[in-house]
């Protein structure tokens, strides 16, 4: 503010942790040179891309089932893959993953569902299009969410330590001030 203290809510927040001496942290009590400082967050209004997994999360579109999420395999060729996964009780390689998300490309209905799968293309940086109806972040996120656990491990995603619906931002950390 006007007398230089800092204002409840914004970046310099005594949540958030001290940086003046004669001040305490709202958070845990601690003055400057005992308190750790204590991350926050924003809550987005709407969902946004994260550009870094805008790659990632095209793979998925185009190799994923619209409307259940399933990859776009036949039941015996998913079968086989996941027997080689429980059978080595590690995840496939690399190749293997990339050869899968080869198998999808020219896929036009879903084996699983019978759905008809429409073409998605991507206009950099992150803006998608599912034939001529653009994909809002809310909708990504949708479709990310519906793909299950078991079949990540095919596409190469460990679903124990990340799930692709991740990469869409609802949230941003607010790193601490000191």
């Amino acid at each position: 503010d006007e007398d230089g203290y800092p204002i409840e809510g914004g970046l310099m927040d005594l949540n958030l942790g001290v940086i003046d001496p004669g001040l305490r942290c709202k958070s845990c009590g601690a003055r400057m040179v005992s308190c750790p400082g204590h991350f926050g967050h924003i809550e987005l209004v709407r969902p946004v891309l994260h550009v870094g997994y805008v790659k990632m999360v095209y793979t998925l579109l185009k190799a994923t089932c619209k409307s259940c999420g399933r990859p776009l395999l036949e039941k015996k060729d998913m079968k086989g893959y996941k027997e080689i996964i429980t059978e080595e009780e590690k995840e496939l390689d690399e190749d293997a993953s990339l050869d899968i998300i080869q198998q999808t490309k020219k896929v036009n209905t879903c084996p699983h569902c019978e759905a008809k799968q429409p073409t998605v293309k991507l206009i950099k940086p992150t803006t998608f299009f599912e034939e001529d109806q653009r994909l809002l972040p809310s909708d990504i996120r949708r479709r990310m969410e519906l793909i299950p656990d078991s079949d990540l491990k095919l596409i190469g995603i460990n679903a124990e330590t990340a799930r692709p619906e991740w990469g869409v931002l609802t949230v941003l950390p607010v790193p601490p001030t000191t």
